[in-house]
């Protein structure tokens, strides 16, 4: 597979990284995140449940980065400059699960090395997006992109936790994908890294349908007002177009910020005994 020539930017930042002690030789996979304009007690709570999760699978890691990769860039494409240059930096690595700051680990039991050996065949995995109005939504995005809603339908791609393998196919659809995003008007594609993937699918059905996947609801994260820290997914994301809305919090009743009822979440689930103080 030829790779175009590079548009996608290089970093300026480079991640925070530690990976687990069972065995510090080893690096096969890492949760990458880009943690910036967030509230700091979320940030603290964040970060140190990042690194138990890690600490209990070796070889796996957490690498955060506390600035934008490219400050100009829309953080949505720059979630692809940070994925990229984590393989850079650690090109032993085999794979990469970008997951937004705003999705926190609810299920430690789930290793991500299980994640990427169940969906080996696959260069890219995806979350799927719980949409509320789905048929709104693709409304929507067709008016955007120029699109037939049936076909933005076929490709429900949540943006919040995606999945990379270190491939030569990874670096390709990274760099059509970011490509894809240029080609916009400022309204949607400085804001929607989703959108751009969703668009790459259209233009590449044939190499999506063999080396990409979109998971069902509920398997890698889930958006929903109900979620329950017992359910089988990994992750918790109050993100996105999911049903916790934009940034309501609805552990306060609808008024408060996400990242305040993240943080209540995140200090249940990993300060149990010892409260935190801030």
């Amino acid at each position: 597979m030829i790779i175009p020539k590079r548009m996608l930017p290089e970093s300026e930042a480079y991640p925070r990284c530690r990976f687990s002690s069972l065995n510090l030789d080893l690096k096969l996979a890492a949760i990458v995140t880009i943690a910036v304009g967030i509230s700091e007690p979320y940030n603290l709570c964040l970060d140190d449940s990042r690194h138990a999760y890690a600490e209990r699978f070796a070889g796996v890691g957490y690498c955060v980065y506390v600035k934008q990769p490219v400050p100009t860039l829309a953080y949505g494409f720059n979630k692809l400059v940070a994925v990229m240059n984590t393989f850079g930096t650690f090109p032993e690595l085999k794979h990469v699960l970008y997951l937004d700051a705003d999705a926190l680990i609810v299920n430690m039991d789930i290793s991500i090395l299980d994640i990427a050996q169940r969906y080996a065949a696959a260069d890219i995995v995806f979350a799927s997006e719980e949409f509320v109005n789905r048929e709104k939504e693709a409304a929507m995005l067709s008016k955007t992109l120029g699109f037939p809603k049936s076909e933005i339908a076929k490709y429900p791609i949540q943006g919040g936790a995606m999945m990379f393998k270190n491939s030569a196919r990874t670096a390709w659809l990274a760099e059509v994908a970011f490509r894809e995003g240029r080609q916009w008007s400022l309204d949607f594609a400085h804001l929607s890294d989703r959108a751009a993937w969703i668009k790459t699918a259209i233009r590449n059905p044939d190499v999506f349908k063999r080396h990409v996947m979109i998971l069902d609801p509920g398997v890698l994260e889930s958006t929903t007002r109900d979620h329950n820290v017992s359910t089988p997914a990994l992750a918790l994301h109050a993100g996105g177009g999911g049903a916790f809305g934009f940034l309501t919090a609805i552990g306060l009743g609808g008024t408060g910020s996400k990242y305040a009822y993240l943080y209540q979440l995140c200090r249940k689930l990993y300060y149990p005994i010892t409260p935190l103080f801030f």
